[in-house]
């Protein structure tokens, strides 16, 4: 099986902080969307890897217990709970003034568990017990599914009436030509702020800066693609796919494994399962998830260096974002 720049991105893991859907990683039919991701490595026991049994070692830390250099210039889950607390501490206030007494905002997650659930799978499949229980299909929190709504408005969750959302946002649900032409009201005539309460209170936290960062998502993505012709990744993804061979799977690399086209259905199959278990088995055996972190990690210091001029403003208004969201968090 060959491994197409493609199929790459359907192996990277699910949880880039933007405007995205999320759906589940793993197999083909499920896209996931690239994030910064970390790693961990399983220690190895005797006796490992017999093909349909999993690997005796031990418990792995998480995944999300190490770093990629670009964390540093995006939002953490414990950011955004911050970020989300403060706006609806603005938001309620603006609310009440536009007739909405009884205004209750939507409750505050604590989005960094949840966070560091949607940034394991960057490498793929790494934890043994997992993969005897759901192949290559991460068993995603229903919190963690969510927390991908974040970086908007945040008022997806909810069912709101046409009044309220209108002046949540500054926008009916139902546009026509005339509610585009004219400036938003409510049906007792009180003129909505300009992008809604939401959007007044996002604006003063952020200072109109956006939460994520495109050309930060770009170097990551890039960084990511980079490492897959690393000769470090190549030589411990031939070392991987001797490895799993010997166990009686033929995959070029474990992209392709993950990928595998006959891994399809809403349950994973014992093929999946078994292919998985030593999938894990075999990248514990080389090496792989350290390997392959530390090569992505000199590409991204790499790509920071060359683009420092373009990166230190994120950085900066970064630290403007938290400062002002515990501000307002912490005063209410």
């Amino acid at each position: 099986m060959s491994t197409s720049k493609g199929k790459a991105g359907l192996f990277a893991a699910c949880a880039a902080l933007a405007t995205v859907s999320l759906s589940a990683c793993g197999t083909e039919g499920h896209t996931p969307e690239k994030s910064a991701g970390v790693v961990t490595q399983q220690t190895p026991q005797a006796n490992e890897g017999e093909k349909g049994t999993a690997p005796q070692s031990g418990r792995q830390r998480s995944v999300s217990a190490r770093s990629l250099p670009l964390d540093e210039y995006k939002m953490s889950g414990a950011d955004y709970s911050k970020f989300e607390q403060a706006k609806w501490n603005l938001t309620k206030p603006c609310m009440i003034s536009l007739g909405f007494k009884d205004f209750v905002p939507t409750p505050v997650a604590d989005l960094d568990a949840d966070m560091g659930e949607l940034n394991e799978r960057r490498y793929g499949a790494y934890d043994a017990d997992q993969a005897a229980k759901t192949g290559y299909r991460p068993a995603f929190s229903t919190s963690a599914s969510s927390a991908i709504a974040v970086p908007r408005s945040g008022i997806e969750s909810r069912e709101w009436t046409p009044q309220e959302y209108l002046a949540l946002t500054g926008t009916p649900m139902e546009q026509t030509e005339v509610d585009q032409k004219t400036a938003p009201r409510l049906s007792t005539g009180r003129s909505v702020p300009d992008g809604g309460c939401i959007g007044q209170a996002m604006d003063k936290i952020s200072g109109g800066k956006p939460l994520v960062d495109t050309f930060v998502s770009e170097l990551n993505s890039q960084s990511y693609e980079d490492s897959l012709k690393d000769e470090r990744v190549v030589e411990v993804f031939a070392k991987w796919s001797t490895c799993m061979r010997a166990k009686g799977y033929v995959y070029s690399t474990p992209i392709d494994a993950n990928n595998d086209r006959g891994f399809t259905g809403s349950v994973a199959s014992s093929k999946e399962i078994d292919t998985a278990i030593a999938d894990v088995s075999c990248k514990v055996e080389v090496d792989l998830i350290n390997v392959w972190h530390a090569a992505e990690r000199d590409i991204q210091n790499r790509l920071i260096a060359k683009h420092n001029t373009r990166l230190s403003p994120v950085k900066q208004n970064l630290a403007a974002i938290r400062k002002n969201a515990s501000a307002v968090a912490s005063s209410q």
